[in-house]
């Protein structure tokens, strides 16, 4: 009786470990991590260079007299004739901006170590006016045109791009397009082909800002007899994305 007993605490204790070890097999799988699945992450730029189409010129006429007076007369006397040069080579008024008007007086110095005040000798204005061009072409025969109307002073030539929005949206579309084909090339060479997006990222878009040609300031002795040769070159547009891509195997 006694030995039937224990055969059957053995059969019991051999049965329990057999399940314990059973449940751990199953709770190991359960608990394992799942295969990670493969990615690949690229980022695609697309890029245009184009003319600009679009130009502005700052411009400006600068008179000086014995008096405040006397000077802002001259000056608003050759501004309007300016003004008026630029209408007659096709500028519409909307496109005349007034940037600066001053009147400062000028001064004379009395030799180093006297105790003479400075003395005013006259008073100078000046009157700087952006004019927009919006077509390049004829950015000369404007220059030429106020230079012989009466204006003194070039400062600037900025050239820009109009409609620089559509630029954008074609490039943002090549830079999503070569991002997905630079994945399907790294996909290919794994042996695997592409899968679906995880993540798609618009990177900054570059597109430029004015490009400024500085230009001298001349004398009223020394103004341009003929319109000089202007060229805008070129100017990129460009914007890159950024994109995470899953991978599967082949069939």
């Amino acid at each position: 009786m006694k030995t039937n007993q224990q055969l059957q605490f053995v059969v019991f204790c051999t049965v329990a470990l057999l399940g314990l070890a059973t449940i751990g097999a199953t709770s190991a799988q359960t608990n394992a991590a799942p295969a990670a699945t493969p990615k690949v992450t690229v980022t695609g730029t697309g890029e245009i260079q184009v003319k600009p189409d679009e130009a502005q010129i700052s411009v400006g006429v600068v008179t000086n007299a014995t008096t405040a007076l006397q000077s802002a007369q001259d000056n608003a006397r050759f501004s309007n004739d300016v003004q008026e040069a630029a209408k007659l080579a096709g500028i519409m008024p909307d496109d005349m901006q007034t940037l600066n008007y001053s009147v400062n007086p000028q001064y004379s110095y009395p030799p180093a170590g006297s105790n003479q005040p400075p003395k005013i000798t006259g008073y100078q204005v000046a009157n700087t006016v952006r004019i927009t061009e919006r077509n390049i072409g004829m950015l000369s025969t404007v220059l030429d045109g106020v230079t012989k109307a009466g204006s003194n002073t070039i400062n600037s030539i900025d050239f820009t791009i109009q409609h620089v929005s559509g630029l954008e949206d074609k490039v943002l579309r090549m830079a999503a397009q070569r991002a997905r084909a630079k994945a399907e090339i790294i996909a290919a060479a794994s042996g695997m082909k592409l899968g679906i997006p995880i993540s798609i990222q618009e990177g900054e878009i570059y597109h430029p800002s004015p490009m400024p040609m500085m230009m001298m300031a001349r004398s009223d002795a020394k103004m341009m007899s003929a319109a000089p040769p202007i060229s805008g070159g070129k100017q990129t547009v460009r914007a890159t994305v950024t994109a995470v891509y899953t991978m599967v195997p082949l069939g």
